[in-house]
């Protein structure tokens, strides 16, 4: 596992750079078409882990190739790994790969709460649909009456968010019922309770899994304003209660797309000195990545 820092930094952009020109090569000059299309092979997709457990999310690709994967947790689009490099600053989070495999192990160590959610696994193809979600739902230990049968009802919700004005955002909550799926999710703005408006951009999505007795719904509003800055809450049928926040940060048209660090403004022009410093990194490895969806 590589930790992305100043020294690896460079790398990462690198192999960034090189998927999004091997993917509009291929897709340009039938490239593609030469070799198998990537596949994605059977494995547990809906785990459950106690808090402190070792937690390893499996993704299995065959005809991978030169490709790596990239791990996300949703609805963030920032990644948790690309390749064997992690790109988040959490001790926690580690990526795991043998020359040779099918198989890309995100591994979390020490789970926690935070850690319940859901996650996806891309392969960087020219198929924007080469993507699988994992969802992992993270319950505390309990041992102050071990004999007694423990509730498996637990509810999580999306990491807390800032966005700029007119950017969308969506949250997402997924409850797990004991013996049954919970029969519906309210969501709720400080205190008041929210519903879909087609007129002002706000949706709200259900899916179930009778499976696993879970349902997910998802909160999405197409342009943020001022206004939709504070605490989000859902709710279930059966009384779960989970809450997040959303800060909206204002923008111009000016500059809500651009960003300039202190360090920036005097630096030489070489791009290279620039990647450097941890957060041009970051910021630079983020637009490379929007564009790596766009080809």
């Amino acid at each position: 596992m590589k930790i992305l820092n100043r020294d690896t930094c460079f790398s990462a952009v690198v192999f960034i750079l090189l998927t999004i020109f091997t993917r509009a090569f291929g897709s340009r000059h039938g490239v593609s078409g030469r070799y198998p299309i990537p596949k994605f092979m059977e494995t547990d997709t809906n785990l459950t882990a106690s808090a402190g457990d070792r937690v390893v999310l499996v993704c299995r690709v065959e005809n991978l190739g030169t490709r790596e994967i990239i791990w996300r947790k949703l609805p963030s689009v920032t990644p948790l790994t690309i390749g064997g490099y992690v790109y988040v600053n959490d001790v926690t989070i580690s990526v795991e790969h043998a020359r040779e495999s099918e198989d890309w192990k995100l591994i979390i160590s020490g789970a926690h709460s935070r850690h319940s959610g859901e996650y996806e696994c891309q392969v960087p193809t020219a198929d924007k649909q080469m993507r699988k979600q994992f969802y992992l739902t993270v319950t505390e230990k309990s041992d102050r009456f071990p004999h007694q049968s423990h509730s498996k009802e637990v509810i999580y919700i999306s990491d807390r968010q800032h966005v700029n004005t007119d950017e969308p955002f969506e949250i997402s909550c997924n409850a797990t019922g004991d013996d049954f799926v919970p029969d519906n999710i309210d969501w709720f703005k400080n205190g008041q309770k929210l519903q879909s408006d087609v007129g002002k951009g706000v949706s709200i999505k259900f899916s179930v899994s009778m499976e696993t007795k879970t349902i997910k719904s998802t909160f999405r509003v197409a342009h943020a304003n001022m206004t939709d800055a504070g605490t989000y809450t859902c709710r279930t049928s059966n009384s779960l209660v989970e809450s997040t926040s959303v800060v909206v940060l204002y923008a111009t048209s000016k500059n809500s797309k651009r960003v300039i660090y202190p360090e920036q403004v005097h630096s030489p022009s070489s791009w290279a000195n620039h990647l450097h410093s941890s957060p041009s990194c970051h910021l630079f490895i983020s637009i490379i990545i929007v564009l790596l969806h766009m080809v």
